[in-house]
């Protein structure tokens, strides 16, 4: 990182206002501290130390840092630094292809599945993003924790999906008001019936909170341990994801028209075969349509109230189900 950001700032006749061995020091543009704002030449990670307004650099990319001096646009400073269309590239290993690989084999994505115009959540021109997301409750440090970023074009907020340090691929949530088969828009690819979203929190975590949205799904932030499906169909690739983690026990949040889906989860989770995973309902608060309605608190307590799912319960709608069909006939 040293050498790009020597290379940007000679191009673009930038004076530091200081320079010591480890950072270029410059006064900030969103709040005036003088001498306040740092870029590490190493890892050309950004902050400003003043933070006396709220678009102040936060401890992140040099991208959003180097815009607010420059004026330049963070899609072409990205660009120039990186030499790719995302400022992913600090925290993400892009891999080319693996041509020896089956087709039906999970692979990474490559930068150029990833649209110029994205830009990160940080960024003055993901603004919209940002307001819309903080009308779903969503604080800015989770939106910049979780790396998600805005598309201008698309008018979408963009969710990540990386796993091991990796992109596996994204998932848009239009940030206007549209038909509900447009509210989401997958990356094209069969990448999401094999992945999680937010899949790192199940690093050393003893339980996983399997919500179906990524809007959801973040509302368990106080609870800890929670991805996303993306959907309302859960692939078995997904749950032996959650299986392969840490998790000693699986908490299914979802939606209340999904209901019919606990059992069967519940089944294939306590299959001796694969290992046995305890599982659990989290009941949707009665005054909220959905989580991604509720606040943190209402998910953390509704966490905390959660009943295992009885396996009694099983036998008995396999039962009815039976039943039904016997009379149908």
């Amino acid at each position: 990182m040293e050498r790009e950001l020597e290379l940007f700032i000679s191009n673009h006749n930038i004076t530091p206002e200081s320079e010591n061995g480890r950072s270029y020091v410059f006064d900030c543009p969103s709040c005036g501290g003088k001498r306040k704002l740092y870029i590490e030449k190493e890892t050309g990670r950004s902050i400003c130390f003043k933070a006396a307004d709220s678009s102040c650099p936060k401890s992140g990319s040099p991208v959003y840092a180097l815009s607010l001096i420059t004026g330049l646009h963070a899609s072409d400073i990205s660009k120039e630094l990186f030499d790719h269309d995302t400022v992913l590239k600090e925290t993400i290993s892009f891999d080319q292809p693996n041509k020896t690989q089956s087709s039906d084999e999970l692979q990474p994505a490559t930068g150029a599945d990833l649209p110029l115009d994205f830009t990160p959540i940080y960024d003055p021109s993901s603004i919209d993003g940002v307001l819309y997301l903080e009308s779903r409750g969503i604080t800015r440090d989770l939106m910049i924790k979780y790396g998600l970023m805005y598309s201008p074009i698309m008018r979408r907020v963009i969710f990540p999906i990386v796993m091991n340090g990796k992109l596996y691929g994204w998932q848009g949530r239009a940030i206007d008001k549209v038909d509900k088969g447009f509210r989401m828009y997958n990356m094209p690819g069969r990448w999401k019936t094999k992945t999680l979203m937010f899949y790192s929190n199940l690093e050393k975590s003893e339980y996983a909170i399997l919500a179906e949205g990524p809007i959801s799904a973040l509302k368990f932030a106080k609870a800890g341990g929670f991805v996303a499906s993306m959907g309302k169909e859960i692939d078995d690739a997904q749950l032996d994801l959650i299986r392969s983690s840490s998790a000693k026990r699986i908490y299914l949040a979802l939606d209340r028209d999904a209901k019919d889906k606990v059992q069967l989860i519940a089944s294939k989770m306590r299959d001796p075969r694969l290992g046995e995973m305890e599982c659990y309902m989290i009941e949707i608060p009665s005054h909220r349509d959905d989580f991604g309605d509720c606040t943190y608190e209402e998910c953390e307590q509704a966490f905390k109230e959660a009943q295992p799912v009885n396996p009694n319960d099983l036998h008995i709608n396999i039962e009815a189900k039976s039943l039904i069909r016997t009379k149908l006939r």
